[in-house]
């Protein structure tokens, strides 16, 4: 029996591990003469947002978990600077003290003025040491375009420029690290579609490279695919080493400001991209719609991952009839959000003077979004003679946390459930709520560190008996 839960926990940690993997990529010029940045952010945590920040040197928007104040995933301030990263395996063991990666992209979002200024604050914080390893994509408004191979206490530059085709894409595994390559198949999978399109624009990483499904071992495109893929039922494929995958919270493509003035954007994919619409933000504007962040959640967000649900059969499997008829649904729109800033930008420098005009615009287009977003509802209701199916699930807030923190959980039906909290090693940590019945919605279960040491653990939420969600957290003393 002992071996048994053994083998379960350790096909556990392969599901998550395999989850918790973010994709990126920087190219020192497009088709529009402006680098681009692009990161697919693969998380547990599906509650996102997008944040305006005015508190450092530089205001700023970048991509948040909701409510999160304190470290920022992606962004672009006002001069131009921009970042975006995604986390290392074979960089050497994490630590427990020193800065993390999202405190360190909100520092240098708030202070960095260039791609030099941010390799200045890294090598500034190699010793005593940051926390966690990371490759670090950044751009900013001089042409600069490079990746940080961040370990612990060193950082490796790789300029985008030296690259052939001006384009470098990582996954978990650093070029200056070990020889083992977690999420090899999404980087040769992201090169080749980007070798295929020069010079590449923010289109191909939009509605191309977040949402691609493909792997060497089958390309479902056209959707649906109309086939059946090893004993699955016909149309659903999986997504178990696809660029996109299950835990796709968010996707961000920053295009940046060039000499002449022109700001950059940030396209924000809030809930994931195969089943959202991506929305154009500028920090010019000072603040970002109600429908990107508020107090209750961003309720952009909270629709796209409804919509998950009706074509994520299982955490690696997707259904690709609904998800067709969902693309559809959305092209029309997109295509015409997508032009209509190609447009002003087009338009040259001139076209951004007037930041209460870009507000309007920003505004209008968050508003499509959602809109089209209320009639899939409407529709999927209507036509197909269903609700909206939703799932349960488990998020950490603050995550990490050093004293206190709050385990939310989200019931789609009142259940008898039980929170359990293991080590990296697969050791029962202890046990946040034993068998109770909690009511559909979300619930709050406080979680202290009385009794945890320092370290990673995996929260785990089983619905009578089966495991239903997951968790990665994070304890900080």
């Amino acid at each position: 029996m002992k071996r048994e839960k053994q083998i379960i926990f350790l096909a556990l940690l392969l599901w998550l591990g395999s989850a918790w993997a973010c994709t990126i990529a920087v190219t020192a010029q497009s088709v529009y003469g402006k680098p681009i940045l692009w990161k697919n952010r693969d998380v547990h945590g599906v509650d996102q947002e997008v944040k305006y920040s005015d508190s450092g040197i530089y205001p700023y928007v970048g991509n948040v978990y909701a409510g999160e104040t304190h470290r920022t995933w992606a962004g672009i301030n006002s001069v131009g600077f921009a970042v975006v990263n995604t986390d290392t395996y074979n960089q050497g063991a994490w630590g427990s003290s020193g800065l993390d990666d999202g405190q360190i992209m909100q520092w240098a979002l708030e202070n960095c003025l260039s791609i030099d200024d941010f390799e200045a604050y890294l090598d500034s914080t190699n010793m005593p040491g940051r926390r966690s390893t990371h490759c670090y994509g950044a751009i900013d408004a001089f042409g600069g375009a490079a990746i940080f191979e961040a370990g612990r206490t060193y950082c490796v530059r790789f300029n985008a420029d030296d690259e052939p085709g001006g384009v470098l894409v990582r996954t978990n595994f650093a070029d200056s690290g070990s020889d083992t390559m977690p999420g090899i198949e999404r980087r040769i999978r992201a090169e080749e579609i980007i070798s295929l399109i020069s010079p590449v624009d923010p289109y191909a990483f939009l509605f191309i490279i977040a949402r691609d499904l493909a792997t060497d071992c089958l390309d479902p495109y056209p959707l649906p695919f109309t086939g059946t893929y090893d004993t699955l039922p016909p149309g659903v494929i999986s997504t178990f080493s696809t660029i996109n995958r299950y835990y796709t919270s968010s996707s961000s493509v920053i295009v940046g400001t060039d000499k002449t003035g022109t700001p950059g954007v940030l396209w924000e994919y809030l809930g994931q991209p195969i089943v959202a619409i991506p929305v154009p933000i500028w920090v010019q504007v000072g603040n970002v719609p109600a429908a990107l962040c508020s107090p209750s959640g961003s309720e952009l967000c909270q629709m796209a991952n409804e919509f998950k649900s009706m074509v994520y059969t299982s955490p690696t499997t997707v259904d690709t009839h609904p998800l067709a008829d969902m693309l559809n649904f959305y092209y029309e729109t997109e295509n015409d959000i997508y032009h209509d800033v190609l447009e002003l930008y087009l338009d040259g420098p001139m076209a951004f003077i007037d930041t209460l005009a870009l507000a309007d615009l920003e505004r209008s287009i968050v508003n499509r979004a959602l809109s089209r977003y209320y009639e899939l509802r409407e529709m999927f209701v209507r036509e197909w003679g269903n609700s909206l199916p939703t799932g349960a699930d488990l998020s950490m807030y603050p995550n990490p946390f050093n004293s206190r923190g709050n385990i939310d959980i989200f019931l789609p039906i009142s259940s008898i459930v039980r929170v359990d909290l293991y080590d990296i090693s697969g050791r029962l940590a202890c046990t946040p709520l034993t068998e109770t019945l909690i009511a559909s919605g979300k619930t709050s279960i406080p979680l202290g560190t009385a009794a945890l040491r320092s370290g990673v653990y995996f929260a785990i939420l089983s619905i009578e008996g089966r495991l239903a969600a997951s968790e990665k957290v994070v304890v900080i003393k």
